[in-house]
């Protein structure tokens, strides 16, 4: 294990080195508004700083401001807060440097690293690249290096809920004032944003289940209902088809849940929109959204029987695609699958590695924490992230650098918490 860490280390320093030369290269491009609003995220930050300590705990929540409306530079520059914060405190205590797996983040690293170079537009390609590759890493370092308990968890959670009930409540007024639009939130695309809501609801339905107070567990759960309905406004089928699929598990898995998800399931139709009802009957007749992506996959899976080892580059199917499609308005940006991008873009090695990460720690939770507490909060947190993974069957969500934070951070928490012992909880 010595041997793959020294031979781990070089590719990260080669990276970083590479990644100096990407990032100078992508701040040409900044404009004036979006370095004032980065440098008005550091002024925050070092009132935070001061205020309460320069700690990874205390970062770790600051970086939910992030989330509120999400900008590519800021998105670095909260990697980079996240990484002072643990450098600090790992040279104030000189413990040992815990690197959790080291193979599989350096392999990571080393393969996302040549899909970058071999990309034809860095500027595009390198927010994936973090996404896909430093983003783990980093979480997964952070993480493994500091003091995280379920206390800190739960703040975080609750958090994220409250974020996303906000985000909602905006994203509904949005919505109203532009009828027949496909547009109801704060962030840039409807398409990521229903990836963020989807985690935000289960959270919630999560903090709703723990409250022992009724009324405050009522709360949470009309602010799940607030956080669906911003979903259904923005209507990303799959970020739904997801929702039934986590409430599926919730109603099979949970006695006490099962006559409550009955019944919502049942509700449900009652207040989709009409907007969302007609794009849902076009499923089950002729969708033009549907056959591109059938295309999509097509010529994903050609692709990767070409190059099948270290992929054809990040972002180049941009490009690439619309050389190969026959008509433009079946033009696709990405391949509508993210098992099928990350093998796309890094290869057969690669996608091994980037999976492998999020198997082991989902698992260990699993066996560690939710079975152990008997606790359906974490039972809910868990089908909330295994639901976020189904809703990548047909999108990118977590591989898009604004929800990459939140997705990481939470399997940071579990990677953490997964290595102390949780009490038991008896079921009530």
């Amino acid at each position: 294990m010595e041997a793959l860490q020294r031979v781990a280390k070089p590719i990260i320093y080669l990276a970083l080195m590479s990644l100096c030369l990407y990032l100078a290269q992508a701040l040409q491009a900044v404009t004036f508004g979006i370095a004032a609003i980065t440098l008005a995220f550091l002024g925050v930050w070092v009132f935070v700083a001061f205020a309460f300590g320069l700690n990874f705990r205390v970062c770790v929540l600051f970086s939910t401001l992030f989330l509120v409306k999400p900008f590519e530079p800021t998105f670095y520059v909260v990697l980079a807060l996240l990484v002072f914060s643990v450098l600090t405190q790992y040279y104030q205590e000189r413990r040992k440097l815990l690197w959790p797996f080291p193979v599989a983040t350096a392999i990571l690293i080393g393969t996302s690293l040549y899909g970058l170079i071999r990309s034809g537009t860095p500027d595009r390609a390198l927010p994936y690249f973090f996404s896909t590759a430093i983003v783990p890493t980093v979480m997964l370092v952070c993480f493994a290096n500091s003091d995280i308990d379920a206390k800190l968890f739960d703040i975080w959670v609750r958090i994220i809920a409250c974020i996303n009930i906000f985000l909602a409540f905006i994203g509904i007024i949005v919505a109203f004032m532009n009828p027949g639009k496909r547009i109801g939130s704060l962030w840039v695309t409807a398409m990521t944003i229903n990836g963020f809501y989807l985690l935000g609801l289960f959270f919630a339905i999560a903090l709703g289940m723990r409250e022992k107070d009724k009324r405050k567990s009522l709360l949470w759960y009309l602010g799940a209902v607030v956080i669906f309905l911003g979903m259904v406004y923005t209507y990303t089928r799959m970020a739904l088809l997801a929702l039934f699929f986590g409430f599926f598990l919730m109603i099979f898995k949970m006695k006490r849940f099962r006559l409550i998800g009955i019944v919502i399931l049942l509700l449900i139709p009652l207040i989709i929109p009409a907007s969302m009802i007609e794009r849902v009957q076009q499923t089950f007749s002729f969708d033009l959204s549907i056959f591109i992506r059938l295309l999509a996959w097509y010529h994903a899976v050609r692709q990767i029987l070409q190059q099948p080892f270290f992929g054809m580059g990040i972002s180049t199917w941009e490009t690439w695609y619309w050389g190969i499609i026959p008509y433009t308005f079946l033009y696709a940006e990405h391949p509508h699958n993210l098992f099928l991008r990350v093998l796309v873009e890094i290869g057969i090695f690669g996608f091994i590695c980037y999976f492998w990460i999020i198997y082991r720690v989902l698992r260990d939770f699993r066996r560690r924490v939710v079975k152990p507490s008997q606790d359906h909060y974490y039972s809910v947190i868990y089908i909330g992230m295994v639901s976020l993974l189904f809703a990548c069957l047909t999108d990118v969500f977590i591989q898009q650098y604004d929800l990459s934070i939140a997705f990481w951070t939470c399997i940071g928490f579990m990677y953490a918490l997964s290595r102390k012992p949780i009490q038991k909880k008896e079921d009530t």
